[in-house]
Order: C-alpha cells, then structure tokens, then sequence
C-alpha cells in the first residue's frame, strides 16, 4: 500500500499535512482495494494526518489536463505587469469565444507578440481570473466558455 501524495500546507502562520490516495473510478468495486484504502485511511488518521481519496473519473481527467495545460506558463516562470493583465482582462467577457481570436484582440489591441498572447490567457486562466468551463478539453480545442472575469480597479495617482 502507498499513498500517492502527502501534501505539506500552510496558512501562513500554522504547517500542516495532508495524506491523499489517486484511485481510478473503476478500482474502488474490487473488494480487497477498498479494504486497504480503510487500512491507508485508519494509519493516517492515527498519526493526525486528513486523508482524503481523490476518485479519478473520465470528467476529472479532462478537468486535470485543462489545469496541467493552463498552469505550465506559470510553472516555467512565465508572469506579465498587472496594468497588461487588467487590461487584457477589459477584452474578455463571459460567453463562448474563439482562443486565436482573442489571442489576436492581444496582439493588436495591447501589443503583446504573437507568441506571448497564448501563453497571456493561460497566465489569467491559471490564477483564477478568468473562470472557463474546465468539462471541455481546452489544449486541443479552438473555443473556450468563459464563465467569469475578475476585473480589479487600477488605482491613479495624481500629482498634487
């Protein structure tokens, strides 16, 4: 028996673990399986640790690899001002719109390159300030639903 991830949290002030198992959907009707998963679940709540079973399903597969595909900008270093991020975030509105088309509003109406404006989109979509509908595979799709966007006030200063 392993478990598949022991995640190390914070809330900024306390340090806690999390034990969490990965099983496919269909696993969980073997008998023997979920005997050991009690077993897995008893051991951690005997040492204090939440233990949590991520049931893995088709849905959960998709949702997984949109988040893996949206967050690798992050995960490489990828990061913009947050004046661009906001003003890129003024040409998005919630409804079904085409990827290459608002990557092309990107590309003239803030003057990002070509190749920046993907990589743009997904930087918003990884730090959840534009919500899309994660049930559809977006790597390989043209057209995203977007759910929600999240516009902050840019604040002016004025000399006095």
């Amino acid at each position: 028996m392993t478990t598949d991830f022991v995640l190390t949290r914070t809330d900024g002030t306390n340090i806690w673990y999390e034990a969490v198992s990965v099983k496919p959907q269909d696993a969980l009707k073997d008998k023997r399986t979920a005997e050991k998963l009690d077993i897995e679940r008893i051991w951690w709540q005997l040492l204090g640790v939440p233990y949590h079973l991520f049931v893995m399903t088709e849905q959960n597969k998709i949702q997984s690899r949109n988040i893996q595909w949206f967050t690798s900008p992050i995960r490489h270093g990828a990061s913009f001002p947050r004046d661009l991020m906001e003003r890129a975030k003024a040409l998005i509105h919630p409804g079904t719109l085409l990827i290459e088309d608002l990557c092309n509003s990107f590309v003239h109406e803030l003057g990002v390159e070509h190749d920046d404006a993907l990589v743009l989109f997904k930087v918003l979509l990884a730090t959840k300030q534009v919500v899309v509908d994660l049930d559809k595979p977006l790597a390989d799709s043209t057209i995203v639903e977007v759910l929600q966007v999240t516009l902050q006030k840019l604040e002016h200063h004025h000399a006095s």
